[in-house]
């Protein structure tokens, strides 16, 4: 099957041509079907591609196209999950283009989506901007889709293991740890591997590990990229959706003592704060005496802020323009052996004619931290970019997916599947399961153990502190796990829709007066509804931490409250009975994990009941606090 975009990068399907039938000769599979329907021979015209063509705009996808479009036979849904693979059955060895056609498709769906979203402040990090992929995906200067097929074939399954010459290890971890170094800088290492890491298990120092360990025994040696010869040494590229995520691998490579001049934290002048510069970022290598330049720059600009001034537009442009200039001359000579950044920034900055571009095309190795909220699409930028280089995906497929993701929707179905979880799929993966974790005893990983993972996980934190019992609220020794029986009442947001409960936000009220006013900063809330969450910023101090469970995957605090808020069964409940969900958010705790809601719900209802049920839990009343 032959599909053809036009150059433009129009984001819908053009008319396809048959199916070719297989040639004499040519080398199958044991299991590919004859080309056409099994019965007769004969390929339907009314196939799958020949549908998905017509959707063109959203007007046509309100339509009632897409509900026809999604009218699969099974065959047809089979290719389609198989992705790569979906002509295999017509004698090909899995056609590149026809992936690539999809996937434009399903992005512009998803752009198309995404305008109509309702993204927090603190959420927005959760997603890549659907037209950055969009725009990556279109660009002729990527490098042929041919050169990512060995990736492709390693993740999707077509050819089974490709291997790549590295330097060998010389680090200390735990076992699971030490294996995932092994795999990334043994003499064969897979081209693609997957680590599969639970809350707490140490992936960030997994993922410096990896990288520092390389970077150490660098050869300044030419490297092959895109048919061309670049001197200087490999670059290694440590990428996340969250921003919050590529700082804390940055802050795994300080401990390890590595960087200097040779790791850069590649960041947007907008998320630059020289009051609290991120690890390796322009203004973190740029030294004390700058860093107080910088902040008195800054300072006119946030009296303006707090006085609530217009000029506070005109003092910001000023000192952003400033700090973007000498950003620029920074990295004019920089060369970076590690390079930290998100996907969305990486993929923009390629586009951009900045001197790290010359450090990015001598990319030789790419991990990606979080891989649960990286978008199908979004990784195959990456192999376009890289193709290359040595892929690593961390991440937990237990955890939340992209952001927005719903597999009932034609444009996420087919473009923004969790990556990982595609890996994953693939029986032949390499795969290196962490299941030692360090954030939490026993006691307080027990709940999401056994909801999520098997109770396959092994704590290796010692029973420590007792911030429940010492406020009176858990008897000594018991542990630190709080269910808060909140007899209140959901009432719905006309504008957003969105879910609150008064009583929910008195009853948190009165619990945090329990807390000495120096844990605020120690105290995380996590909010399963915007609404909710909206109405606490409202009225609570500022210095406490009030998160979504979006927006706090990836963070953990010594004390967690969360906020269920719902008093009624939900007539569709792929939000509130989310297992990836629940997950998240029973799992942020060090010290301490507190859980407000109706009892009757949480107690009867999976995933919730799996939680909060059994002796573990300690249970009063909101009225007994």
């Amino acid at each position: 099957v032959r599909v053809s975009m036009r150059s433009s990068g129009a984001a819908h399907l053009y008319p396809v041509e048959p199916p070719l039938v297989p040639q004499a000769g040519r080398p199958r599979g044991e299991n590919i079907i004859p080309a056409g329907d099994e019965q007769n021979g004969v390929h339907e015209p009314d196939s799958y591609i020949s549908r998905v063509r017509d959707v063109r705009t959203s007007a046509q996808r309100e339509a009632r196209v897409v509900s026809r479009v999604r009218a699969l036979t099974d065959a047809e849904a089979a290719r389609i999950e198989d992705r790569l693979g979906s002509f295999h059955a017509f004698g090909q060895l899995g056609d590149v283009e026809l992936m690539d056609e999809l996937f434009r498709l399903g992005c512009r769906l998803r752009e198309i989506d995404a305008r109509g979203a309702d993204a927090d402040a603190d959420t927005g990090e959760m997603r890549i901007d659907e037209s950055v992929i969009l725009k990556s995906l279109v660009d002729e200067t990527a490098g042929p889709l041919a050169k990512c097929r060995p990736s492709l074939e390693a993740i999707y399954g077509r050819l089974g293991a490709h291997t790549l010459p590295t330097e060998p290890p010389g680090l200390r971890l735990n076992a699971a740890q030490a294996r995932a170094v092994h795999f990334y800088t043994m003499d064969a290492a897979p081209r693609v591997f997957c680590i599969l890491s639970p809350p707490g298990s140490g992936k960030t120092t997994v993922a410096a590990a990896m990288a520092a360990a390389v970077a150490r025994n660098t050869r300044e040696a030419p490297v092959s990229f895109l048919r061309r010869q670049t001197t200087g040494g490999e670059v290694q590229l440590l990428l996340s959706v969250q921003n919050v995520a590529v700082d804390n691998m940055g802050a795994a490579l300080k401990t390890m003592e590595y960087g200097g001049g040779l790791v850069y934290n590649m960041k947007a002048t907008a998320k630059l704060n020289p009051y609290m510069p991120a690890p390796f970022d322009f203004l973190d290598l740029a030294g004390e005496d700058s860093l107080k330049g910088w902040r008195t720059l800054r300072g006119p600009m946030e009296m303006e802020k707090k006085a609530k001034s217009r000029k506070y537009d005109k003092e910001k442009k000023v000192y952003e323009e400033t700090l973007t200039t000498a950003r620029r001359e920074f990295e004019k000579n920089l060369s970076p052996k590690i390079i930290l950044s998100t996907v969305e920034m990486v993929l923009q900055k390629m586009f951009t004619k900045s001197k790290l571009c010359e450090a990015l095309d001598r990319v030789t190795r790419v991990i990606v931290d979080e891989a649960s909220l990286l978008t199908e699409a979004a990784l195959l930028c990456l192999l376009r970019r890289f193709p290359q280089a040595q892929l690593v995906l961390i991440g937990d497929d237990n955890q939340l997916p992209p952001f927005m993701y719903d597999e009932r929707i034609l444009g996420h179905e087919l473009a923004g599947r969790p990556a990982l979880t595609v890996a994953l799929k693939n029986t032949r993966m390499t795969l290196v399961e962490l299941k030692e974790v360090y954030r939490a005893p026993p006691s307080l990983v027990a709940p999401y153990n056994k909801l999520a993972y098997k109770n396959k996980l092994v704590s290796r934190m010692p029973e420590g502190e007792s911030p429940l019992s010492v406020v009176g609220l858990v008897h000594s020794g018991c542990p630190q796990l709080l269910l808060i029986e909140v007899d209140g009442k959901q009432e719905r947001e006309e504008k957003s829709m969105s879910l609150y409960n008064e009583k929910e936000i008195k009853t948190l009220q009165k619990l945090l007066s329990k807390f000495p006013r120096e844990w605020k900063e120690e105290i995380m809330v996590i909010c399963l509804y915007k609404e909710q969450k909206k109405r606490l910023q409202a009225v609570l101090d500022k210095d406490f931490t009030i998160l979504t469970v979006d927006s706090a995957q990836g963070k953990e605090k010594p004390i967690v409250i969360l906020l269920t808020t719902r008093t009624q069964i939900p007539k569709e409940g792929a939000f509130f009975n989310s297992k990836e969900r629940c997950n998240v958010s029973v799992s942020r705790q060090q010290k301490a994990l507190i859980v407000l809601g109706y009892a009757p719900l949480l107690t009867m209802n999976q995933p919730w009941s799996t939680v909060v049920n059994g002796d573990d839990f300690t249970k009063i009343r909101a009225d007994d606090i």
